[in-house]
């Protein structure tokens, strides 16, 4: 049986890609605290980007405008603030879960404060881990959660590879616990990176490195004195303020890396005072660190096997975007009513003889033939989502329709029954074939 909670709770799988994407690559949804409407927090989700993140969507009522949220995971506790709230829906995110603790539970507690308003208080009736979260996804049917074939399986192969990457970093630092424990997996097959971008001018760089925490991040270690520190990812600066001392070195820890940029390329420059060129430099990447483990002798069995498993994740993450850029149709919005639907279709549609009128203004396909298809395309003017709206129409007979008195009516029209939607459908988004599921109907009327 499915979780119950998970059963309540939001299901939102997003993907943000820096720079590449804006927004979620992919969502999918079910009614959350259905059986509970007065809750505050209505919807629980992940985001996938430069670390693992809740989203917790809160329903607000008019006049409150302050939220605090505590969260607590593995006995700690951090606190979310967020004022300029607005009455409807407003998003707080937690973003301290560690790879290691993906089977740990999230709790919450949460005040809403606002000018003359009396204190709103909740806790969270359960807790909430992303194994569960995952769980769930795995548990459901590409119908669902409203998914194609190809974007429901490459969901299915991130997940179970973002539990292994879990299990991996359990076993490496030795906290939290195993989330694939009792989960069927569909992982994907690790490919090492056949090459590796490291490169360093000067001598003031001496080591490079990944290292894992809330967020997968790139150090760089360098011996001596800079006056400025700047990193730069796909032609993007940062000056770098924060630094560690390691065995007498300088660190500079990088962990703004989205989970679709383990490939890219992070270069680290030294400034001297007043200059403007660098006078050393070293470059780095996730796949770099990737690469060396694969090639070199220096890394051990469990920190071997969690390179592997980040690596793999990052481009189970690359695949399941390309599924996103065809099933999450970035199109205009079409209704209906809408005047510029319905004049394609008359225009395009009505030289074909499919097109047929009523005096009500209405318009519907008919006089279709074995072997027959009709082709509509929506070109998109604006980015944004499309929904497609289809029933099964009814099928007009000349000679065999009968009245509500079994009476004989060359207008009557029977009811279509069920379809079956690939059977008589098919869907291109980019010239890209979207592939529907075996159980998506097109209901009959």
């Amino acid at each position: 049986m499915k979780n119950k909670f998970m059963k309540k709770v939001m299901l939102s799988l997003a993907i943000i890609a820096a720079l590449s994407f804006v927004g979620g690559l992919a969502t999918v949804k079910t009614p959350a605290y259905a059986e509970t409407s007065e809750r505050v927090v209505k919807e629980v989700g992940i985001t996938l980007n430069d670390g693992i993140t809740v989203r917790y969507t809160l329903l607000v009522p008019a006049g409150y405008t302050k939220a605090v949220m505590n969260f607590t995971l593995e006995e700690k506790t951090y606190t979310v603030e967020k004022e300029n709230l607005v009455e409807g829906l407003n998003t707080i995110t937690f973003d301290k879960t560690a790879p290691q603790y993906l089977a740990s539970g999230i709790s919450y507690s949460l005040s809403l404060t606002g000018e003359n308003k009396s204190e709103i208080s909740e806790v969270s009736a359960e807790d909430f881990s992303v194994k569960a979260y995952a769980e769930y996804l795995l548990s459901s049917s590409a119908y669902e959660l409203s998914l194609p074939v190809q974007g429901y399986a490459d969901m299915k192969v991130l997940l179970s590879d973002l539990l292994s990457y879990g299990k991996s970093a359990a076993a490496y630092s030795a906290k939290g616990s195993d989330p694939t424990d009792g989960v069927t997996l569909d992982n994907s097959a690790f490919v090492a990176p056949t090459a590796t971008v490291k490169n360093s001018v000067g001598t003031a760089f001496k080591n490079a490195g990944l290292c894992f925490g809330d967020k997968v991040g790139l150090y760089f270690d360098f011996a001596g004195k800079a006056d400025k520190v700047v990193a730069e990812k796909n032609g993007k600066e940062t000056v770098i303020t924060r630094f560690k001392e390691v065995g007498g070195l300088k660190r500079v820890i990088y962990d703004d890396i989205g989970v679709l940029e383990f490939d890219t390329p992070v270069t680290v420059k030294l400034y001297n005072e007043g200059e403007t060129e660098p006078f050393a430099s070293a470059t780095y990447s996730v796949a770099s660190n990737v690469y060396s483990s694969e090639n070199g002798k220096n890394f051990g069995e469990n920190m071997k096997n969690l390179l592997r498993a980040v690596y793999a994740y990052g481009k189970s993450a690359e695949k399941y975007s390309e599924s996103k850029a065809v099933f999450n149709l970035e199109s205009t919005s079409f209704e209906a009513e809408d005047t510029k639907y319905v004049t394609y279709l008359t225009e395009n549609l009505r030289n074909s003889g499919v097109v047929k009128d009523y005096s009500n203004g209405g318009e519907c396909l008919g006089n279709f033939e074995a072997g027959n298809t009709v082709t509509v395309k929506v070109d998109a003017e604006t980015a944004g989502k499309t929904s497609v709206s289809m029933r099964a129409a009814s099928q007009w007979l000349v000679k065999y329709g009968v009245n509500s008195n079994g009476e004989s009516n060359t207008g009557m029209a029977y009811i279509a029954a069920d379809m079956l939607a690939n059977k008589v459908f098919k869907l291109y988004v980019n010239n890209k074939e979207v592939l529907l599921a075996d159980d998506v109907i097109i209901p009959g009327g």
